[in-house]
């Protein structure tokens, strides 16, 4: 036998190994590349998971700050408040929890955690993701720089002698402020009798305009233009409302001149003038672009604020408080329950955190 023949036999049984390992070596291959494939599939899955249930529970955040009166919660918070907000795919458990409580100087602090729960997952025999922000919040009381019992941008004159224009507090809650608060000129203008205004000190002068417009802090360009508040009732498009409620202090918003129908309470709007006759009374916070004319035995207690169109530039004349026996008293407390329509949870800046996640 020739030494080529006897190589040619001494390999003969290569191949078969060969074939073999080659296609042990494909099939790792393909194994691992399929487990590697199905890993990042699942990664992705995971934190796309994540980021709903991040979206979820920032929904729930957002909602029930923005809704909260809907979800049946007014006024501050009690010591702990929660809600289901329910949303697309899932929803958010918020839980609100009190850490100081308002007092006379400081407002009342909150914690607030929503946690948002997906219940549609992307894959079977998987849990549902869920996530949870949180946000320290503080209360927020509508609040509003009082400078006297009648405060008047386009001056102030009254007839006669008789009534009451009073800056002392009603409820002795807060400190005395002025009877009137006017511009320089035409400043305060009484008509017979002796002097009615009465508080710390009686008559107010705010100084030269437009300083005087300035320091009336309402951003009265943003109450008329909607942008500031929303009315509960807006006229005309809406009726004067009932008042048997005692609880009911609305925010009325008036488009143009009006004239007092009846008595109420709350905030009244007026972008025009007002005029009130007879014996009507209003509790709480009346605001007046133009002048208000009160003809009667009528008057306020909280405070008023007329002339304010003066902060668009438009020129109001001096006011006439007309004629009969006026009482328009200041009273922190009416003044104080007129706006708390207006308080509200705000967020602290800062302090927001995105705590927990788990899938």
């Amino acid at each position: 036998m020739s030494p080529l023949n006897a190589r040619f036999i001494a390999r003969r049984g290569v191949a078969l190994p060969m074939v073999i390992l080659i296609m042990v070596l494909l099939t790792v291959s393909m194994t691992a590349a399929f487990t590697l494939n199905s890993n990042e599939v699942r990664v992705v899955d995971d934190q796309q998971e994540q980021l709903e249930a991040f979206a979820l529970a920032e929904s729930g955040r957002e909602r029930y700050l923005a809704e909260r009166a809907s979800f049946g919660f007014t006024g501050e918070p009690a010591v702990s408040e929660s809600v289901r907000v329910v949303l697309t795919n899932g929803y958010a458990d918020v839980v609100v929890r009190r850490m100081r409580g308002s007092t006379a100087t400081l407002p009342g602090l909150y914690s607030l955690q929503s946690r948002g729960v997906r219940t549609v997952s992307r894959r079977a025999g998987v849990p549902p993701a869920a996530r949870t922000v949180g946000q320290f919040l503080m209360w927020q009381v509508g609040s509003m720089n009082v400078r006297a019992a009648w405060t008047s941008l386009s001056g102030l004159r009254k007839n006669g002698g008789s009534g009451t224009l009073s800056g002392t507090d009603v409820c002795g809650a807060m400190p005395n402020v002025s009877g009137v608060a006017v511009p320089t000129s035409p400043g305060y203008t009484q008509n017979g009798g002796a002097s009615v205004p009465s508080g710390t000190p009686p008559i107010k002068d705010l100084g030269p305009q437009p300083a005087s417009d300035d320091s009336v802090n309402i951003d009265w360009a943003g109450i008329v233009n909607g942008g500031v508040l929303t009315p509960n009732i807006t006229i005309p498009g809406q009726g004067w409302p009932s008042f048997a409620d005692p609880n009911y202090w609305p925010i009325i918003k008036v488009n143009g001149d009006f004239t007092l129908p009846g008595d109420g309470r709350g905030v009244l709007i007026v972008t025009g003038g007002l005029t009130i006759s007879g014996a009507r009374h209003w509790d709480g916070v009346l605001m007046v672009g133009g002048n208000l004319t009160s003809n009667g035995n009528n008057g306020v207690d909280g405070t008023v604020v007329t002339g304010l169109n003066r902060k668009l530039g438009q020129v109001v004349p001096q006011g006439d408080v007309g004629n009969g026996t006026k009482t328009y008293r200041y009273d922190s407390c009416k003044v104080a329950r007129a706006l708390q329509s207006l308080s509200a949870l705000v967020e602290y800046r800062n302090a927001w955190a995105d705590n927990w996640a788990s899938y």
